[in-house]
């Protein structure tokens, strides 16, 4: 059927692009795998057709490919296996490389970051590797090893594994040579660890994925072979989260990155246990952790989605993300909003995204929404179709705002309201100056409030300062009552204010009408 150009059904493209990955059917045009980089998917889905297929895919699936010679790693807890000639071949450096990679992969994921021992692949109580001439583009993949010997607490299944990845790296990819070796090893060892200290089903790709790639950019900082990947989730970051298009989930090693550079790298490991001890739902396992951290995922995905904002060309010189002046922000979706333009979100899924931008350079606003991860319970506030969320304010002054879809509300803006209108009435409103986005206010605040001719109309130091809270919280806000030092409220003009907060400034303009 493939030398004919007939379409090939997923299950067969499935089959034979996983032979090709393990060296089988060289003779039949390449079929790319459709996971991308790691073919730890593929052959996970191989085996999920091994179970209802015939004996000749069976046997496809469980042909092992023999390799002339092997080399232990200088630690012995991992073995390599590999030929010296032909299509498999590696150089004695390469190998020799490997090995130590092998080894390194161990100290970091098991000593140092803490994660549970897995079992070896086999009875000579080592981890095996095998370098091989893989199919286009694919580094490595983690295969189990025979049945399941176990069951987490949670009911996933615990397995044996063994690693395959590149014999050479010279050609077809992103990272070559030992970079991507390194990378590769560090990749897929954590899916030994996956598989047979926390477990495994056939549901939650995206999670083993974006955890092996960040555990890339854990053990190698200078390679950054994810970017390639970045545009397949931050391009669709509206999908959610658990079900990111295509080969989304390798970017998604970013959220690893924001979660592990905020609260240390344990946070990571206890999502795994978590999910292998209590609740195997990976979404629902993040937003538990973070619950012990006094706050949830839906905060945090806002959180982020505002820090990815800000890499590339409107990175503002520090990030939590360590390539972020490398993002590319052409390739961040996000939405423009039109000052006094009413903007319409018609659906939002449950652990989706959603980035609005309004003006330009410094006089940028930016919303990041975020739904909760609670499908089952939660429903009264998904948004969907029929209930809407109607953007009512114009954003004309530099900061970030988050707030979560539950109904239609008024969105904060830098400084508000704007303009400022000033009356003689008892109720007069009092203007807002962002002051903090922390959940805590400011020690020490110093507001001072100028004439478009420079002179100083008011200063109000931290012992006048009214601080008022975000109704949605996490932000705090200086309040002015439109008057200057002398008790008179200020004519109609344009004004500039200028805040110390702690040891931090910020300057903004607004305009103030007065009505009599």
């Amino acid at each position: 059927m493939i030398r004919s150009g007939l379409p090939l059904a997923r299950e067969d493209s499935i089959l034979i692009a996983f032979a090709q990955m393990k060296g089988l059917l060289r003779t039949i045009p390449q079929i790319r795998n459709p996971y991308g980089k790691c073919g730890t998917p593929l052959a996970s889905e191989a085996g999920l057709i091994q179970k209802i297929s015939t004996p000749l895919k069976m046997a496809i699936v469980l042909s092992t490919q023999s390799l002339s010679d092997s080399l232990k790693s200088p630690s012995g807890r991992f073995t390599i296996y590999y030929d010296k000639t032909g299509a498999n071949s590696a150089t004695p450096e390469y190998v020799d490389s490997v090995a130590h990679f092998a080894d390194e992969a161990f100290e970091l994921e098991i000593n140092e970051l803490g994660y549970a021992k897995p079992p070896y692949t086999s009875a000579d109580s080592t981890w095996h590797i095998s370098l091989s001439n893989l199919g286009p583009g694919v580094y490595g993949a983690t295969a189990k090893s025979g049945n399941a010997f176990a069951k987490s607490p949670s009911g996933l299944s615990l397995f044996r594994s063994s690693i395959t990845i590149s014999n050479t790296f010279d050609s077809g990819f992103v990272t070559r040579g030992t970079d991507a070796a390194r990378i590769t090893i560090f990749h897929e060892f954590h899916h030994v660890i996956q598989n047979g200290s926390y477990g495994t089903n056939f549901t939650d790709d995206a999670f083993r994925e974006m955890m092996a790639v960040w555990m890339e950019t854990r053990s190698t900082p200078w390679v950054t072979d994810y970017l390639q990947y970045l545009p397949s989730y931050t391009l669709h970051f509206d999908e959610p989260f658990d079900h990111i298009e295509n080969i989304g989930y390798y970017g998604q090693c970013i959220w690893m990155q924001f979660l592990a550079k905020k609260f240390g790298d344990d946070v990571l490991r206890h999502t795994w246990e978590f999910y292998s001890d209590s609740f195997p739902d990976y979404l629902l396992c993040f937003d538990s952790v973070l619950a012990k951290l006094n706050t949830n995922f839906c905060m945090e995905y806002k959180r982020f989605g505002t820090a990815v904002y800000y890499t590339g060309r409107d990175f503002q010189g520090s990030s939590l993300f360590p390539d972020a002046r490398k993002f590319n922000a052409d390739e961040v979706q996000k939405r423009i909003l039109q000052p006094n333009v009413t903007t319409i979100i018609s659906q939002a899924f449950d652990a989706s995204l959603h980035i609005f931008v309004c003006g330009f350079g410094k006089d940028t606003s930016v919303i990041v929404i975020s739904r909760s991860t609670d499908r089952a319970f939660n429903s009264d506030f998904t948004v969907t179709s029929k209930s809407v969320l109607t953007f009512q304010d114009s954003f004309q002054f530099p900061e970030t705002f988050c707030d979560t879809i539950s109904l239609p509300v008024l969105i904060a803006t830098k400084i508000f309201p704007q303009p400022y209108i000033l009356t003689s009435s008892s109720d007069q409103p009092l203007l807002n100056i962002l002051a903090s986005t922390n959940s805590y206010s400011p020690i020490a605040t110093d507001l001072n409030i100028y004439a478009l001719d420079n002179t100083l109309i008011r200063h109000i130091e931290r012992s006048g300062v009214t601080l008022s809270a975000d109704p949605f919280g996490g932000s705090w806000y200086v309040e002015w009552d439109g008057r200057d030092d002398t008790g008179r409220l200020v004519p109609s003009g344009v004004y500039f204010y200028h805040l110390k907060i702690d040891q931090d400034t910020d300057n903004g303009k607004f305009v103030v009408i007065r009505k009599n």
